[in-house]
């Protein structure tokens, strides 16, 4: 049903008809594969796409760089007011975005520049994780798509209301008999008595019925054996694959869950693993990285995607995280901070402090205004209230 529906939107889109939907629901419950399933019939309809990640929802127009960078090559085809908002915002001219009204204009006259010829695609996942300043400037394009080739297909977890798209699908695991074909796709044959009680326990949710099948044993399949009491569920359905990796792939894991970018991912890791290489003849950190990297791509819960890490599903992020240290959590983000700049910087920085530090805090106020200037208020605000938290009782608070 949900397929069909995407199916309208994208064929009213592609003539001339455009209009926004949001698919809602629970991890795991099948949202990014009818994105991807609806992204790839749109035939000759360009896609563009970006997802919404918890380590960036504090950098301001960090989703819409991701969407945007694709097609800046038409950025000069925009009126030049819309332009240099534009632009600012997406860190590719010096200045401030200023007016809201303005970037959130320009988005829509760029997008509508790349659905020339054919109709455009915009993939919004995980849009709960999606900053507010790159959410407040795809919406306000998402209202205002009537007469556009561009279908905007927005995927939230939750229960959480997308404001100003009216049309919202709940998407709320399979069907029986899709759950009973899941789940001998898995398994082959298993007790029907144990397929009804996996649906039950498992609301039908793809990806949990998916994971917990491929754990159980044969004795648990056929019935002979009760069921793990209680059922893994959110990151602890991963947690088993991503203890099973050796430490360097779990430490590649680590910088990946923190900075998806794949150049940096190497860098970093080239640093962290050169440091624990103290011995001669041991491989430099380059070789050990790139080893590590294909050993997580191997087990299925990560994959290199063009310039980017991208993990199988949000709920694996959780996983790696779950299971570092906190020490190692910080070292990541210390050598994020020495190899990035501005905003991100500033954050790892923060990420990365144990107790109070006044010129990190004082990063964070730089980030804050940077942020304010481009128009990413929200981003601004969480800025400050961090950089208060950070700032030392006998030095004035900051302030921006």
């Amino acid at each position: 049903m949900e397929i069909g529906a995407l199916d309208e939107v994208i064929a009213r889109a592609r003539d001339g008809f455009g209009g926004a939907v949001v698919l809602r629901g629970q991890a795991g419950a099948g949202k990014t594969a009818l994105l991807d399933a609806a992204a790839a019939r749109g035939g000759a309809m360009r896609v563009l796409r970006t997802t919404g990640v918890e380590s960036e929802s504090d950098l301001a127009f960090a989703a819409l760089h991701q969407v945007l960078w694709p097609v800046t090559g038409s950025l000069d085809a925009l009126p030049e007011p819309q332009r240099v908002a534009v632009s600012a915002s997406l860190g590719l001219a010096a200045g401030s975005a200023g007016d809201r009204f303005l970037v959130g204009a320009g988005v829509l006259s760029l997008l509508a520049e790349a659905a020339a010829p054919d109709g455009l695609i915009c993939v919004v996942d995980d849009f709960q994780w999606v900053d507010r300043a790159s959410a407040d400037a795809l919406l306000f394009a998402a209202r205002r798509l009537g007469t556009e080739r561009i279908a905007m297909l927005f995927a939230v977890r939750g229960d959480a209301a997308v404001k100003g798209v009216p049309l919202t699908m709940d998407v709320r695991g399979l069907s029986e008999s899709a759950a009973a074909e899941l789940l001998e796709s898995r398994c082959g044959v298993l007790a029907a008595q144990v397929a009804r009680e996996l649906v039950t326990l498992t609301r039908a949710n793809p990806l949990a019925l998916g994971e917990i099948a491929a754990r159980l044993t044969r004795a648990q399949l056929a019935g002979r054996d009760p069921l793990p009491d209680p059922l893994p569920g959110g990151a602890r359905l991963f947690g088993d694959r991503v203890a099973a990796l050796s430490a360097p792939a779990r430490l590649v894991a680590l910088v990946a869950a923190v900075a998806a970018d794949l150049d940096l991912v190497l860098r970093a890791t080239d640093r962290l693993f050169a440091e624990q290489a103290v011995r001669p003849g041991e491989s430099t950190g380059a070789e050990v990285g790139r080893v590590a990297l294909a050993e997580l791509e191997e087990s299925g819960l990560a994959g290199v995607s063009g310039t980017s890490v991208r993990f199988r599903h949000p709920l694996i992020r959780s996983a790696v995280h779950e299971a570092a240290a906190p020490a190692d959590v910080r070292r990541v983000h210390a050598v994020l901070a020495e190899l990035t700049s501005d905003d991100r910087r500033a954050w790892h920085l923060a990420e990365a402090a144990l107790g109070q530090d006044e010129q990190v805090a004082a990063a964070l106020v730089a980030a804050a205004e940077r942020a304010r200037d481009r128009g990413g208020y929200g981003a601004a605000a969480t800025a400050l209230a961090r950089a208060a938290e950070l700032t030392p009782s006998r030095a004035p608070v900051p302030s921006a």
